[in-house]
């Protein structure tokens, strides 16, 4: 009985751990987890609880989801070949690859940061995908909006910060301002839904029960903002076609 004891132990300890903020709610394919980020990895299955610094990375066409905090209102999927860390639960790296971040619950006052190689960005209730390649971050705004600012050689934000609104997408280069913002095409939501099996204008609607609920002065982002949000200093050029 003594011995039994001595094995139950570490599993209700674990069991009782408040350090989880994520867990893995689907996978498809090729999906490892290192769980303290001591570049042990493991299958990563379905109900895998998640803390900050674990890491998080699926292989060629494969996907998985993450669910944040305890009412997992808030889900960042992995598109294939990704990989990514957790800081908190509401803070996470992109190192490599792409994620569709549908955010649905955060205060007013605060957002859900997701930080990559050249940018970190702050979205606030929005349906935002981030694709890194290099040094090169691409942001789409689906739905709400996202602060995005650069970051120097050493990983420090520059003081410029650039606003979109959903209906709009942006790229940023290491340690310059974000491109001047464009307007998303239906190219950009077939490409998308085709990586993650998903129906983009389904999952940016708001419905109108949902819009009651929101505070009056949340009530305004619900409509896509049709004027061109404020241009960054520089590049003057743009990466993309008019």
């Amino acid at each position: 009985m003594f011995a039994i004891t001595l094995i139950l132990c570490p599993y209700i300890l674990a069991s009782a751990d408040n350090s989880y903020i994520a867990t893995l709610s689907s996978v498809k394919g090729e999906v490892a987890v290192d769980l303290d980020s001591q570049d042990r990895w493991d299958p990563g299955e379905v109900g895998i609880e998640l803390k900050s610094n674990s890491k998080i990375k699926t292989g060629e066409n494969s996907y998985a989801d993450i669910v944040f905090g305890k009412d997992k209102q808030n889900m960042v999927t992995l598109g294939d070949e990704t990989t990514l860390s957790l800081n908190t639960v509401s803070s996470i790296n992109l190192l490599e690859g792409k994620i569709l971040a549908a955010i649905k619950k955060v205060s007013p006052k605060s957002k859900f940061e997701v930080r990559t190689p050249s940018a970190v960005c702050g979205i606030h209730g929005s349906l935002v995908g981030i694709k890194v390649f290099g040094s090169i971050t691409k942001f789409l705004i689906f739905k709400g909006k996202a602060d995005i600012q650069s970051l120097d050689m050493d990983g420090n934000p520059l003081e410029r910060a650039l606003e979109i609104k959903g209906g709009w997408k942006s790229i940023v280069s290491e340690g310059k301002d974000p491109y001047k913002p464009a307007k998303l095409d239906k190219s950009d939501e077939q490409i998308w839904e085709e990586i993650f099996e998903t129906n983009i204008k389904t999952e940016a609607k708001i419905e109108k029960e949902e819009v009651a609920e929101m505070p009056e002065e949340e009530k305004e982002e619900v409509v896509y903002i049709k004027e061109e949000p404020l241009e960054p200093e520089r590049p003057e050029a743009s990466p993309y076609k008019p």
